[in-house]
């Protein structure tokens, strides 16, 4: 796995998937950026990660990465934006409800410290979270104070409300919750 950085304002141009057994030459990778993006070699740093190390899976399953540079040169990667992130846990009061429009679930967020130590009671605010239901992803807005949040679900659609863990632009959520409406 590769990482390309541009030296005149250290970002990430590319992050490349795997390749098995080597990644391409450096010469080619680059040709193929100044293809895109112009420029000479010099204005870029290449950097090549191990294909099948957790740094790569980290990668691959998209956890933010940062670019470490010393001068010029792209000499590592970083998970630190990454590692930061909050977490969001769910829980869901009850396995299943009826589709009447009349019986309801809780559905509970709490917002944990970044190594889930414990509630973020610093936080109020909203958060619109996604969760899939019988017709299609539908985002809900959560009011949280002191970094917990709970709503009611009522509805007439029989299926699934999926609120499911992975990673939101600020947060992660870290377990995936399902609630079944019947009939």
């Amino acid at each position: 796995m590769y990482f390309v950085g541009k030296i005149s304002d250290k970002s990430l141009v590319e992050t490349s998937g795997t390749y098995l057994p080597d990644d391409p030459p450096d010469a080619a990778i680059l040709t193929n950026i100044k293809a895109r993006l112009g420029g000479v070699d010099a204005d870029y740093s290449v950097y090549h990660i191990s294909n099948t190390g957790s740094d790569a899976q980290r990668v691959l399953t998209g956890d933010s990465v940062a670019l470490t540079w010393t001068g010029d040169s792209v000499t590592g990667i970083s998970f630190a934006t990454e590692e930061a992130k909050k977490w969001i846990r769910s829980s869901i009061d009850k396995t299943s409800i009826l589709a009447d429009g009349v019986e309801e679930a809780i559905i509970n967020m709490t917002i944990l410290t970044a190594n889930k130590s414990g509630t973020d009671t610093s936080f109020n605010g909203n958060l619109d979270i996604n969760i899939g239901t019988p017709t299609g992803g539908n985002k809900y807005r959560f009011y949280f104070y002191n970094g917990v949040a709970s709503r009611s679900l009522k509805t007439t659609n029989a299926g699934k409300f999926t609120i499911p863990a992975g990673r939101m632009t600020d947060y992660r959520i870290d377990n995936t919750v399902t609630l079944e409406a019947i009939q």
